[in-house]
């Protein structure tokens, strides 16, 4: 690199961008030979090398000629010239002219790496829009115009007409390879133009919006909207990148480009839904930390936790502020400070009569003005401060000239008590102040700045903490709600430490009847994260999270409630955790008086001691005030605890209380287990939800109705769910007697149901709510579960197709041939209730015996022979029908209307219609109604070019024509 000193800076940087491509070439050919290894991102540095070649990179921006912005003294003021010149620049248009260079960019990696199959449909999108776009009022720069600007003869009208073309000479080419060769060379074309704009007038364009701040040329909106129209489709990653929403309950960041970035989103999008999790108030995560900390260190961490906060604060007043658009925060201010108390007065809308003698402009530091305040004479609503600040200048003759500076900022006549202070004087003299200029607020707040001005602090304050104590001052903060989020930022390290394990739960009211359990003792248990519903004294139905004991069978049994300020894990995960009960907080005494309580064990010398029981000399008095227990052991005497009110007025009764002196009495001590658990995960089980928690759950769904039906008229809430699709099987054996989704739930175990929308939007409830079901006249009652997505992971997965058709009562293939390639799939679990009738819940009928298939081991040599048929759906031969009579291919409508029609006589058969005329769901299928796997193979192939070809024409007059009269808009169906 010596020999590059007397290079230019451009032919030194060549020469720096070749010598580690040479070296990226050696790492990638001799390994072992090279003097670099692979980083992080060793293809990203490769690419950079590469697209920056002498022969590749893009022209170099040639900055333009600054032009000032202007100050038109006839016309206006100094400070509004400041101001326009301010708005232009807070207008500042650098993300508009970014953005479009970005999806212009997108669009142009798109035609280079999109799949081979899809690059004909892409062809023809552009092919298409660009047609439009010669034929519209956007301006395209001419060779002229771009020439007489500094750039080369681009030729763009002529390049976009030859793509233009593209679609119609497509259609006359019959040979494969020629129409690949065609495609490829034109996508290379689109490659080439959108590059050529991107790099040329746009990044000039870009420059200049750069430069806004010291420019006042402003951008070519010309440039800018030819660019943006360049635009083939709407670019979904750039339109939404912004969206607070994004990642929450379930929405995803849309994408609908094929190139490196927008895979990137796609993989953000696949690890995002296959690991939801539940989102939790604060409370729930408050016990990460333990509590583990001096007083000291609890101090200086909150005095941190506070300070920034403020700063953070500040920024966001600023800005709430700033959007109230006042005028007075558009002029700069003066700050007027009294050389005796060192008081502040702030005068706003500064006077600018005469900008170039106005003392205001020389005003800062000055020390020998002579000022006084007096009430504003013309107070008027756009003219509403109450008083006035005039300056004084006194003539060597003794004339007075009076000139005024501004007005009072409201905040500060207030601080001051002028108004008062003006029932009593006509002005108030102000001698001698050092004033202070200052620009508008507008111009001093930028919240971007304020915001790393707190970064900055908090940054620089962690830094003093020593690095064994770091841990402390995040248990500190972390005790804080308005410290976790400095804990978030700051102390990375200690929470990625912390959550190497998940924290100790703790559990509580083990002491109540929702737990199943009982008392048990410590040890390894098999528990699941689950939840249960439980009624208030006021009738409410609320619901809990809880952990709950897996039996042997794989059962579950209730044990606790998770307490708020303990973490938990998603509802559902079986864990293998160590539970113990610690000893309550609380002693029972037996004494000759009668039992006693004692509290507070915890806090005071014998915390460490476990009575069970035992005997012991107990002394009972008074220590400032407070009625205590002491316990003797090896002759000293040592506090146990502090006595209830209870126990205290028993023991003062019988004169063994008394003040002044401690009373000694013989005394059992037991201490019984608390009413909390602490339950510590040691590793986690991948499990399926076990068949037998559905019997369970059909076994108490009937003790449920019969004690809802004894009760008073229950609350249906929401909207009724119907329930009237069969039960798919697919060629399996059903082995319940019954056939449909409604009497599945009628004591045959049916708990769940899928939508391709979200339940409790949809049907106006939530968890723990009562609602119902429907087919035809019967209804069923149920209380409603969780929701959760479905992704397309779960779909794909054959462990969750078995948990879902367990659930479901469907077959296990139905989950992935009904819900593959929707967009959108919710579950929603369901505890059946009972029969509803009159207003009033029942117990389900007696169920009739479930047909068990016994297991047939297989020949030795047996081979499971391939499926030969495909039932197709309703929607499915719908937009099949479609496809081909927009191909004009009229010797197969025919064939599949037949299929059609098939489908529906099966339907109205099943419903009990005699007659064929109801038209069945969009996603009805039944496998009486099957085509071969290579018609489904066509069928899907002519499907996908359709929507392709239809989507690259969807803004054109035709569209409409080309979409069947029988086709109807797709509804929101269950199974």
């Amino acid at each position: 690199m010596a020999s590059t000193v007397d290079q230019s800076p451009a032919e030194q940087y060549e020469a720096g961008r070749s010598l580690f491509g040479q070296l990226i070439a050696q790492m990638q050919t001799e390994p072992e030979h090279a003097l670099i290894r692979p980083g992080d991102f060793p293809v990203a540095v490769a690419e950079i090398i590469d697209r920056n070649a002498p022969d590749r990179k893009p022209p170099e921006i040639v900055k333009q000629k600054k032009v000032k912005h202007a100050w038109e003294q006839a016309h206006e003021s100094l400070s509004e010239a400041i101001w326009r010149a301010w708005e232009i620049t807070a207008n500042n248009p650098t993300g508009k002219v970014a953005n479009v260079g970005m999806i212009l960019q997108s669009l142009a990696l798109e035609t280079q790496y999109i799949a081979a199959e899809q690059k004909e449909p892409l062809l023809v999108q552009i092919s298409t829009h660009y047609k439009k776009l010669l034929n519209s009022d956007t301006v395209i720069p001419d060779d002229t115009a771009l020439l007489s600007n500094g750039f080369p003869a681009y030729g763009f009208r002529n390049r976009m007409d030859a793509i233009a073309q593209a679609a119609e000479q497509l259609s006359t080419m019959l040979d494969v390879e020629q129409r690949q060769q065609f495609v490829e060379a034109q996508l290379n074309n689109v490659y080439q133009l959108l590059t050529d704009v991107v790099d040329g007038p746009n990044a000039v364009n870009l420059q200049t919006a750069v430069d806004t701040a010291k420019s006042s040329k402003g951008i070519d909106k010309s440039i800018q909207a030819f660019a943006k129209a360049l635009a083939h489709r709407l670019h979904e990653l750039r339109q939404h990148q912004k969206d607070p929403t994004i990642y929450t309950n379930g929405k995803l960041m849309p994408t609908n480009t094929q190139e490196p970035i927008g895979w990137g989103v796609e993989a953000m999008n696949r690890l995002y839904e296959a690991t939801q999790l539940a989102e939790y108030s604060n409370e729930a995560y408050r016990d990460l930390f333990p509590k583990d900390f001096t007083p000291e260190q609890e101090e200086k961490a909150l005095m941190l936790v506070e300070a920034y906060n403020n700063l953070v604060k500040q920024t966001i007043e600023t800005k709430e502020r700033l959007r109230e658009n006042r005028p007075e925060d558009q002029q700069p201010t003066l700050i007027l400070t009294s050389p005796k108390t060192g008081k502040h007065l702030t005068l706003q809308r500064l006077c600018d009569v005469n900008p170039d003698d106005s003392p205001i402009w020389e005003a800062n530091s000055e020390t020998n003005w002579q000022t006084f305040i007096q009430a504003n004479p013309r107070v008027t609503k756009s003219n509403p401060e109450q008083f006035l600040v005039q300056r004084v200048l006194r003539a060597e003759d003794g004339t007075e000239t009076r000139i005024p500076l501004g007005f009072v900022a409201p905040e500060s006549a207030i601080t001051h008590n002028l108004e008062e202070r003006f029932g009593q004087h006509s002005r108030i003299p102000l001698a001698n102040p050092s004033v202070q200029f200052r620009p508008s607020l507008v111009l001093q707040s930028d919240a971007k700045e304020q915001l790393a001005r707190a970064a900055q602090y908090l940054q620089d304050a962690v830094a003093t903490i020593p690095t064994e104590e770091r841990m402390a001052y995040a248990s500190a903060m972390w005790r804080q709600s308005s410290g976790m989020g400095v804990v978030l930022k700051a102390f990375t390290r200690e929470i990625c430490q912390r959550l190497q394990a998940v924290p100790e739960i703790t559990l509580t009211g083990i002491q109540r009847e929702t737990n199943e359990v009982g008392r048990i003792p410590d040890g390894e248990y098999t528990v699941r994260f689950s939840q249960y519903a439980y009624q208030t004294k006021g009738g409410e139905t609320r619901t809990t999270q809880s952990v709950a004991i897996v039996e042997a069978d794989g059962t579950e049994k209730q044990f606790g409630a998770i307490d708020p300020r303990s973490m938990r894990l998603p509802v559902g995960t079986t864990v293998i955790a160590q539970i113990t009960t610690p000893l309550a907080d609380k002693v029972t005494a037996k004494t000759p008086v009668g039992e006693i309580s004692i509290k507070k064990i915890l806090e005071h010398d014998l915390r460490d001691h476990a009575w069970q029981p035992d005997s012991a000399m107990l002394y009972i008095g008074y220590q400032d005030q407070i009625a205590i227990a002491q316990v003797e052991i090896d002759g000293t005497r040592k506090t146990l605890g502090i006595l209830d009110s209870t126990s205290e007025r028993k023991l003062k009764s019988s004169k063994l209380l008394q003040v002044g002196s401690f009373q000694g009495t013989q005394a059992v001590l037991n201490q019984e287990a608390g009413n909390v658990a602490q339950v510590q995960v040691m590793s986690l089980i991948a499990q399926p939800l076990a068949k037998s928690v559905q019997r369970a759950m059909q076994e108490r769904s009937s003790e449920v109705a019969t004690e809802l039906a004894t009760s008073s008229a229950v609350k249906i809430t929401g909207k009724p769910v119907q329930m009237t699709y069969p039960l798919m099987m697919y060629g399996e054996v059903n082995p319940l007697p019954v056939g449909n989704c409604l009497e599945a739930m009628r004591g045959y175990g049916r708990c769940h149901t899928t939508r391709t929308f979200e339940p409790y939007k949809a049907y106006a409830f939530k968890e723990g709510d009562v609602a119902i079901a429907y087919a035809g006249e019967r209804k069923v009652t149920f209380r409603v579960g969780e929701q959760y997505r479905i992704t397309p992971a779960m779909v794909a997965d054959s462990a969750y197709q078995q948990q879902w058709a367990d659930m479901e009562k469907h077959s296990a293939k139905a989950l992935p041939q009904l819900f593959l390639n929707k967009q959108e799939v919710w579950g929603l679990k369901m505890e059946p209730l009972g029969d509803y009738v009159d207003g009033r819940i029942k117990p389900f009928p007696p169920t009739q015996p479930i047909q068990v298939q016994p297991l047939q081991p297989a020949p030795p040599s047996a081979v499971v022979a391939p499926e030969q048929s495909y039932s197709p759906s309703r929607q499915e031969l719908l937009d099949w029908y479609t496809a081909v009579k927009a191909k004009g291919d009229i010797s197969r409508l025919e064939g599949i209307k037949a299929i059609g029609n098939r489908l529906r006589q099966v339907f109205n058969q099943e419903q009990g219609n005699s007659e064929a005329i109801a038209a069945p769901p969009p996603d009805y299928r039944n496998s009486e109604v099957t085509i071969s796997l290579n018609e489904r193979k066509m069928m899907r192939r002519d499907i996908t070019n359709f929507q392709t070809a239809i989507s690259a024409l969807h803004n054109s007059a035709g569209t409409m024509q080309l979409q069947s009269a029988e086709k109807t808009q797709p509804i929101q169906v269950e199974r």
